[in-house]
């Protein structure tokens, strides 16, 4: 019995025990909860991330397309305005022959002369504002070119500021100028004149009457810099426009504001061009201003290597059309209307040009002396000189069918017109284009609206110098030649 208790006993003592094994902690449900919304945050994340970087780029799309169109519209409007002076060439010039000619005539009185002078100076003016056009273009697509030279600085100075005296004194303006005399500095003729110009032309614009206009030019001895302060009193320039006074595509004039007498609104080109030009001397230019108190430009320039002056006599007179000499004596008018020994009634030219009516104008202006062949483009000009060959020819260079360069090189280029005396009249008056016409082939290069006493000139010299040289080579003359301070036959020099 006490066996069996035993035994009992025993069983009553074992106990079972439920043992449950938890996974770690990465593998709870919450940390799957975790992870899940992890990834879907990291898609979102990345989503997020590709649409941002999407638009940014798109955006940036956006913007360069629209900086390209709005450049596009820009050079577009530049272009066509480019072009569209040089078809203003053409008018200005028969508007400015008829004048001069009705100025020089004796029997204008008074005040048809008078109003003619007023004609004359606007088409001036109205040229002038082509040619700004046309210069800005130049420096946008980097032809603009540099001749350095030493130039008298203050000499050329007073003389740009003098031109505005008379603006100065119609609009009650005190003009006080502080000038170092005798500058002499390397630096390009036109570029300095274009600087002052404008600059002195926009203080004018923005100076109220009895207002004050002070320019200062001065060499900085510690730099070596040649230092131009333009000051004008009058609303000045809050800050926040200041940035904006270069750029081409912001324009801060009012038209109506700028009603200054004697001063026709500018194009609002002028600080552009000031500033290229600036830039292309290698100076700098900044403003100072303070609201409804002053304005003012300070350029920097620095003296530059001279360079080979490219400009030759002739393109300097055609240059003073801009600023002529309206002098009464002229005694070229008088002398066309009897004849002289000098003039030559057999003498022949030809014109061609496209426009009837400068045709007309250069017919009327030379038949005085010569007799004159018309042909209105290069085939009919051909066919001309196939007739009757001419003493001296002028043309166009824009034409239809055959253009004034291909003309001259294909007359040029023929050994039997290759003598005859060639002069260009073109409304293109860039450097480069004078340059091609010249080499071209033609003997003279005038560009529109041209001075008709300049152009008789021309034509005048050069069938002068057509006649020397065959009276030379139909002389003795010829055959003999100076060498070493005696006179010997050109075979005699050959042979030695």
């Amino acid at each position: 019995m006490k066996y069996d208790d035993g035994i009992n006993s025993n069983e009553n003592l074992i106990q079972s025990i439920h043992i449950t094994i938890l996974p770690p902690w990465y593998l709870t449900i919450t940390a799957q909860i975790i992870y899940v919304l992890l990834l879907i945050g990291a898609g979102v994340g990345i989503f997020c991330y590709i649409r941002w970087k999407y638009e940014r780029r798109k955006a940036s799309i956006a913007r360069r397309l629209q900086d390209k169109y709005k450049e596009e519209m820009y050079e577009g409007k530049l272009r066509f305005f480019t072009n569209i002076t040089h078809e203003f060439c053409t008018p200005l010039t028969l508007i400015y022959g008829p004048c001069e000619r009705i100025l020089h005539h004796d029997k204008s009185d008074s005040f048809i002369k008078k109003y003619a002078q007023i004609i004359k100076s606007n088409t001036e003016r109205l040229n002038s504002l082509i040619q700004e056009v046309i210069d800005f273009r130049r420096m946008e697509t980097g032809n603009q070119i540099c001749h350095i030279q030493e130039l008298n600085i203050s000499e050329l100075a007073n003389g740009i500021i003098e031109s505005f005296d008379e603006l100065a004194e119609q609009n009650q303006i005190q003009l006080e100028t502080n000038i170092t005399p005798e500058i002499i500095w390397k630096s390009d003729h036109s570029g300095f004149t274009k600087i002052l110009n404008n600059l002195i032309s926009n203080a004018f614009k923005y100076t109220p009457e009895h207002g004050t206009i002070r320019i200062s030019i001065k060499e900085s001895e510690d730099e070596n810099k040649l230092n131009i302060i333009v000051y004008n009193t009058g609303k000045g320039i809050s800050k926040e426009n200041i940035p904006l006074i270069f750029n081409r595509y912001s324009i801060l004039d009012n038209i109506k504001e700028n009603s200054i007498k004697g001063l026709s609104s500018r194009n609002g080109l002028g600080l552009a061009i000031c500033q290229s030009m600036v830039e292309l001397l290698q100076g700098s230019i900044h403003v100072e201003s303070e609201v409804n108190q002053y304005t003012q430009f300070i350029v920097t320039l620095p003296p530059l290597e001279v360079t080979e002056v490219m400009e030759s006599p002739r393109q300097n007179a055609v240059s003073k059309l801009e600023q002529p000499d309206n002098k009464a004596e002229m005694p070229q008018p008088e002398m066309a209307d009897s004849e002289d020994e000098n003039t030559l009634p057999d003498t022949t030219i030809l014109i061609i040009d496209d426009n009837k009516e400068l045709l007309w104008m250069l017919k009327d202006i030379l038949s005085d002396e010569y007799a004159i062949l018309t042909a209105e483009n290069g085939e009919e000009g051909l066919e001309v000189l196939k007739q009757e060959t001419p003493d001296l020819i002028i043309t166009d260079i824009m034409m239809p069918k055959i253009d004034g360069i291909t003309l001259t090189k294909q007359l040029k280029s023929n050994k039997h017109t290759v003598h005859i005396p060639l002069v260009i009249l073109s409304a293109k008056n860039t450097t480069d284009e004078k340059i091609e016409g010249i080499e071209s082939g033609a003997d003279a290069y005038i560009p529109k609206p041209f001075n008709t006493q300049y152009l008789k000139s021309i034509i005048k010299q050069l069938i002068k110098k057509q006649e020397e040289l065959k009276q030379y080579y139909n002389s003795s003359a010829s055959a003999f030649d100076y060498s070493g301070g005696q006179l010997l036959q050109n075979e005699d020099k050959k042979y030695i």
